[in-house]
């Protein structure tokens, strides 16, 4: 396992340090690297290099959250706060039948999806008051008939799918900050990041935070959106 981490620390250190800071067609740049290191890093629990790396692209300047929280979702190009992501078009894209991510994702019966990945109904046990999160879902039915909740994050095809936003940033600075005590690396508390994340999608701000506050909260940010996992089942 070491050997696999160090592996994988030294090919995003590399891309890191020779991809361009700017790049055309939303290709990768040295601050996408950076994002996939600060991940590695705090899966790591090296949490100096994993707020470090995440402070690195936020301090970049070359993002920010978009307006709502809806807004993160769905474009046909990167948002605002896409610090990389899948590009999709309807002559180029991740499938409309039976793989397709989005099929996954997107019910049968609405928007012609497959309807596999249903919403867990303890998913709105994080939200209170007008936290914007709990309403972006819909009701729908797999291809095989069965009812379920589905999110809206994923309603659309030849749509980019975001792999890593500038959401999950904020709350690796804020997180790996928490957990290793001292300074906090760059220009906010834990209780700060969080809280941008959280106001934006008018969730009340929280007036202390702990490490099961951000646990909960990156919880809230994988659920649909493919944010920590390539091509996992399911951003903040």
């Amino acid at each position: 396992m070491a050997d696999v981490y160090q592996q994988i620390i030294a090919d995003l250190t590399e891309a890191a340090n020779n991809l361009p800071e700017f790049n055309d067609d939303a290709r990768a740049t040295s601050y996408s690297a950076k994002a996939f290191l600060s991940r590695v890093y705090m899966q790591m629990g090296d949490y100096e290099n994993a707020a470090t790396m995440a402070n690195d692209v936020i301090q970049s300047g070359n993002y920010s959250l978009t307006a709502n929280y809806g807004g993160a979702f769905n474009n046909a190009a990167n948002s605002s706060e896409d610090i990389f992501g899948i590009q999709q078009t309807s002559q180029s894209n991740a499938g409309t039948s039976n793989n397709g991510l989005t099929t996954f994702y997107a019910d049968y019966g609405t928007y012609g999806g497959r309807g596999d990945v249903q919403v867990d109904p303890g998913y709105f046990d994080y939200f209170t008051g007008s936290d914007v999160r709990q309403t972006l879902v819909y009701d729908g039915y797999s291809i095989n008939g069965n009812d379920g909740v589905y999110t809206l994050k994923w309603a659309e095809f030849y749509r980019v799918i975001p792999v890593i936003r500038l959401a999950e940033m904020y709350l690796t600075r804020g997180e790996a900050n928490l957990r290793k005590g001292g300074d906090p690396i760059g220009d906010a508390t834990p209780l700060e990041d969080i809280n941008t994340v959280r106001e934006r999608s008018n969730a009340a701000p929280l007036n202390t935070v702990t490490g099961d506050d951000f646990v909960d909260e990156s919880d809230v940010l994988i659920a649909f959106n493919n944010s920590k996992n390539v091509v996992s089942v399911i951003s903040p």
